[in-house]
């Protein structure tokens, strides 16, 4: 148990990192039964879920393997049927403001209205699912202070060699600048989970640092959106006169890219 740790020190990093990864999932379980009803939940239950699984990741020696892998897989699961109605979401709204700021009307192809409509029910399907449901009684039922399986696991020490790790791992894909940038950003926002928690739980980390971390996953947030947008762009350009729009994203892309390579990492 958490109580026998062989130093104080120990002990209180580790009840502070455990007290933060049980509010994580606490927080899963109050915003997604709501999120099939409201974005901002949705929103929420998707960065939390990221958070929890990042989390999982890092501490996995210290749990039952088996459990952890479950629970990751559940995860994983859930984060794709929330991501595909956000991703929709995020689109409708781009298209809703390039119709309005271009003067185009009924433009949005039939296909991803049905598209949309679709995971829209698929999402609220999952959330009525019995796999649904086991996963919140997990959660519920999940006291990360008495999963620990041995008393002399240093929670603080794992945090440092994860963060280590996650940041070489960030910059060993950002070196190019020639890489996905799609990628980098997954790794981004990885890092980022964990320099948070490590300030939240007054580990020493560079504040600059976190700032950056969260510019650049906006910045790149961006570009992903972008990207998509142009992806649905062509898809209507055989019947309506977007290619200036397309010529637009595409410049707009280039431009975030370029301030991408200027970022000092």
């Amino acid at each position: 148990m958490v109580a026998k740790m062989v130093s104080e020190k120990q002990r209180d990093m580790t009840s502070a990192i455990l007290l933060r990864v049980d509010v994580c999932a606490g927080e899963i379980r109050a915003s997604a039964p709501l999120a099939a009803m409201n974005s901002e939940e949705l929103h929420q239950t998707r960065v939390n879920v990221r958070k929890l699984r990042c989390y999982l990741g890092i501490f996995r020696s210290a749990f039952d393997p088996s459990w952890v892998e479950h629970m990751l897989n559940e995860l994983r699961w859930l984060n794709l049927v929330l991501r595909e109605v956000r991703s929709a979401d995020v689109l409708e709204a781009r298209i809703s403001e390039i119709c309005l700021n271009h003067e185009l009307t009924d433009v949005t192809p039939r296909q991803f209205v049905l598209d949309h409509a679709q995971v829209r029910i698929d999402l609220v399907e999952a959330l009525g699912s019995v796999r649904f449901a086991d996963l919140m009684v997990d959660l519920k039922a999940w006291d990360p202070f008495g999963e620990v399986l041995r008393a002399d696991v240093d929670f603080g020490e794992l945090l440092k060699k994860g963060r280590k790790k996650e940041w070489k791992r960030f910059k060993g894909v950002t070196e190019s600048r020639g890489s996905d940038l799609h990628k980098v950003r997954i790794f981004c926002k990885k890092i980022r989970y964990i320099s948070e928690l490590a300030e939240e739980v007054q580990m020493k980390d560079h504040p600059r640092r976190i700032l950056k971390l969260r510019a650049i996953q906006d910045l790149l947030g961006k570009y992903h959106d972008s990207v998509e947008l142009v992806i649905w762009l062509q898809s209507i350009a055989a019947i309506e006169n977007v290619q200036f729009l397309i010529d637009l994203e595409i410049s707009a892309q280039e431009a975030l890219a370029d301030e991408f390579r200027k970022i000092k990492i």
